[in-house]
């Protein structure tokens, strides 16, 4: 039977081989096009109006100077999140249809403005962000029981054991 700190280990590492895949996806699909540093701001001025309802805290910065046409990979992470909860919204009703956003149709400032202003309107949105909430809050219960399940010894393996004495 593994001990709880052998099982924590592995939870550590297997979270950085995932975050090692997880940059490799984000790299793979990322936006790529003839992007002004304008837009490319304005467009995280607006994630940061959204990024709170996602859970996260810190807001991204609002500086970046594009390199060969591509978004920052920071910025990419929380880009590539928007269209499946925009598009889930959509399929639960939260959103209208019209807010649907497909990414690799975006390749120039004017479709960077179109998915600017989609986020700023589901930024404004108290429907969408209080179902986005409810999405992330789920989502975050779902992994800390799974890290429960894992960190806590199996009861079968408890039986043996005291069998066992």
């Amino acid at each position: 039977m593994e001990t709880p700190e052998g099982i924590m280990e592995e939870m550590r590492s297997t979270s950085a081989e995932g975050n090692a895949l997880t940059d490799e996806l984000v790299n793979e699909q990322a936006l790529e096009g003839e992007f002004s540093d304008a837009a490319t701001k304005a467009l995280a001025k607006a994630m940061n109006l959204l990024l709170p309802a996602f859970g996260v805290e810190e807001p991204l910065a609002t500086d970046y100077e594009l390199e060969g046409g591509r978004l920052p990979m920071e910025m990419d992470r929380y880009v590539l999140a928007i269209p499946d909860a925009c598009n889930d919204a959509i399929e639960d009703d939260v959103l209208d249809a019209d807010m649907a956003i497909d990414l690799p149709e975006i390749n120039d400032d004017t479709d960077l403005n179109s998915l600017t202003a989609r986020v700023r309107m589901a930024a404004g949105n108290k429907d969408f962000k209080r179902w986005l909430a409810s999405e992330v809050e789920e989502q975050a219960e779902e992994m800390e029981q799974a890290v429960e399940e894992a960190a806590s010894p199996d009861v079968a393996d408890d039986a043996l054991m005291m069998s066992r004495l």
